[in-house]
């Protein structure tokens, strides 16, 4: 997980307005003495953690009844919303109508003999804090001159303390999911370790700190911190303001209606509706505006709830969610994409006018969306760190809302399904690339949807995409590879500094075809396959077998999965490569040797053949030397080059025939794939043989069927 942090001198001021830290410190603060005396009793490493717990909970609650504040500290229960894992902070800060005493009515407390104990309500908690009693379990180092995470600080003779690594994905985890599932710009939480504390903001660019206080013997500043919090606005606490909550007295309930029963002929679509309102007291209705996509000036109104998007890994980068939006006023039902873009990175809704304009087909039917809010939002904490390559960009608020609403192209039923979808896409690639000059850069699994109503496919996400032919380099997008690891070309994972080419979109078709392969359809390293030889039913799949799966994941793990550092670049496997210069994918769907493999080949692993057919020649040309000397993560081995000996590297490197690739080379054994034939038990689709599957250490790839995991060059 990435976690960016810089220390601030004076987080209060960078945090709160002065007019609030004013009247804390002027009015407040004097009037807090019998709340401070409980804490200043506290001896350092004596009091157990949940005496500790207590102790501030208490504080707290009594200050803001005193004072008269409407919210309320609370100790979760460990019977949380969050049951999967378990994963909850040791402190949520709610509203409360009763000031320093919780809801009773609001059904997310427990029992009255039990009232500090409650389940963690995600969509209504406004902060957060996290406790350990010792100070060795801190995420940040207690040195003068370090704010680097202990796990960043490790050499190779120092193994980080493990309650380190433990807190410091915990706290981002926290954040991580209070984001995905409120509407926020940043969250602030405080991490108490022993009788020191720490502040935080978190937002998308990065994590800011405050100085460690002695909160047992000076209370002050962890009160004035939870004084703030109840105090400030929702602005100040992070919420976005553009993002209207919406009572269920003040929601068009019969507009709605109308408009789920216009839906009910498409399944997929009254799955996506009834997921989106199932749980509206822990997903509550919403209401966004969205500059329409035709006449900028007039606003679109859309209401959503549940989030698409389920995974929550990371709380810095683009935090994309997607969501199912409903027009009641136009009677539409519409896909809204959140998104932080980094600086420097061309607007999507840009990037979709120009895909319009040209005419490109099998795309999103754009209906709105541009930056968030009157000016657009921007991330904060970007400006405090130092100036520098490390620096996080600072990154920009937006949401595109599309007519055109897509199905995973997992949920494919059959191998000539998912071919026709991907080629869909495939056409979506070339006229961009011939017409718009435009070239997307993450073909991936997740960036290829299916129409819910006409069944079509369509290329989706192209928010690292690249213009061609831009005058202005910021237009070129950003720089170094792009893209979804399991899917990046051999070439952009061995060569770290290559940008993308037009020969790596194209290679990413034939890993998103292959990798979908392995993990739907028999092949020689199926368990459903292997059953064959004791007398099962051969398309039989069992998903309990995958996590016993040794054999395959003995050859997925180490071409698509893993990743070693070199020279501080992330760098792929040599077995991709391998396997494409041979031309011949590390996974067997037709073996004859073995006397199960009986069947003919079926569209998709025939395609795939084919591919590496055309793949491999191309590769033979491929002068390894120069192209690390040009774009190796160790080129620094080679010296700074002369003129004569870069020109002559460039030649050598350009002199590899896959940049004279071009979608008619790919298109032959495609459509050939495509003709109409008869469905075969090879054209079936098996359950997901990856999921929780080991990899070669014993750890499950993927706890689900996304293995979407990333590595983009933002």
């Amino acid at each position: 997980m990435d976690c960016r942090y810089a220390e601030v001198d004076d987080f209060f001021q960078e945090a709160f307005s002065r007019g609030l830290l004013n009247t804390y410190d002027r009015t407040v603060s004097g009037r807090l003495a019998a709340v401070k005396e409980p804490l200043l009793k506290v001896k350092p490493t004596v009091e157990p953690r949940t005496d500790v717990c207590q102790l501030i909970a208490t504080a707290a609650d009594t200050m803001y009844l005193r004072l008269e504040i409407e919210a309320f500290l609370a100790l979760p229960r460990t019977n949380s919303e969050n049951r999967a894992d378990g994963l909850q902070p040791d402190f949520v800060l709610y509203y409360s109508s009763n000031p320093g005493i919780p809801n009773y009515t609001s059904g997310h407390f427990g029992e009255k003999l039990n009232m500090k104990h409650q389940d963690v309500r995600q969509s209504e908690v406004l902060a957060a804090l996290e406790v350990k009693a010792s100070p060795k379990a801190a995420p940040l180092d207690h040195s003068e001159d370090s704010t680097e995470l202990p796990l960043d600080q490790a050499s190779a003779d120092e193994t980080p303390h493990a309650d380190d690594r433990d807190t410091h994905t915990k706290m981002a985890k926290y954040v991580a999911r209070l984001c995905h599932r409120q509407h926020r710009c940043f969250v602030l939480t405080a991490f108490i370790e022993g009788t020191g504390v720490r502040f935080m903001r978190w937002d998308r660019a990065g994590t800011i700190v405050s100085k460690l206080h002695d909160w047992a013997k000076d209370p002050d500043a962890l009160l004035k911190f939870l004084w703030c919090l109840a105090r400030c606005g929702r602005s100040e606490l992070g919420f976005d303001p553009t993002v209207e909550p919406v009572s269920a007295s003040d929601f068009p309930d019969r507009r709605f209606q109308q408009l789920v029963r216009k839906a009910e002929c498409h399944e997929c679509l009254k799955k996506y509706i009834e997921n989106a309102v199932k749980d509206l007291k822990r997903y509550p209705w919403c209401k966004v505006q969205c500059p329409d996509f035709v006449n900028p000036t007039q606003m679109r109104t859309y209401y959503i709830a549940r989030a698409l998007t389920k995974k929550h890994s990371s709380v810095h980068g683009r935090g994309t969610k997607d969501y199912i939006g409903f027009d009641v006023e136009r009677q539409q039902i519409v896909f809204v994409k959140d998104i932080w873009y980094s600086e420097g990175t061309l607007p999507e809704l840009r990037t979709y006018k120009r895909l319009h304009d040209h005419g490109v087909q099998n795309i999103w039917s754009v209906a709105g969306g541009g930056g968030v809010g009157d000016a657009p939002q921007t991330t904060l904490n970007q400006d405090f760190f130092p100036d520098g390559a490390s620096r996080p960009s600072k990154r920009t608020h937006h949401r595109i809302v599309s007519e055109r609403v897509g199905r995973p192209l997992d949920t494919h039923a059959d191998q000539t399904v998912l071919l026709r979808c991907t080629y869909d896409a495939f056409l979506a690639h070339e006229d961009a690339y011939k017409n718009a000059k435009v070239l997307h850069r993450d073909m991936s699994l997740g960036n290829t949807k299916v129409d819910v109503e006409s069944g079509q496919g369509f290329l989706y996400d192209w928010d690292v995409a690249k213009y061609l032919d831009a005058e202005n380099p910021k237009d070129t997008h950003m720089r170094g590879r792009l893209g979804t690891w399991p899917y990046m070309s051999a070439l952009l994972l061995k060569y770290p500094l290559k940008p993308n080419h037009l020969a790596d979109d194209l290679e990413s078709f034939l890993h998103v075809l292959e990798l979908t392969a392995i993990r739907f359809h028999p092949h020689s390293h199926s368990n459903a396959l292997r059953k064959a030889v004791v007398g099962y039913d051969w398309l039989h799949h069992d998903p309990a077998d995958n996590c016993v799966n040794t054999h395959l994941s003995s050859v997925v793990h180490p071409v698509y999965f893993t990743a070693h550092s070199v020279g501080g670049h992330l760098v792929g496997s040599d077995l991709k490569v391998l396997a494409l210069r041979v031309g011949r994918s590390m996974i067997d769907f037709d073996d004859r040797t073995d006397s199960t493999f009986e069947a003919p080949l079926g569209p998709l692993p025939q395609l795939v053949a084919d591919w590496y057919a055309v793949f491999s020649p191309h590769y033979k040309t491929l002068d390894r030397r120069a192209w690390d000397m040009l774009w190796g993560a160790s080129r620094s081995r080679y010296g700074p080059p002369d003129r004569a000996t870069d020109e002559k590297t460039r030649a050598a490197v350009m002199g590899c025939t896959l940049f004279t690739l071009q979608h008619e080379d790919l298109k032959v054994a495609w459509q050939a794939a495509l003709k109409d034939r008869e469905l075969t038990a090879w054209d079936a689709k098996l359950g997901d043989q990856l999921k929780d599957l080991p990899d070669i250490w014993g750890r499950r790839i993927a706890k689900s069927s996304g293995v979407e995991s990333s590595q983009s060059g933002e």
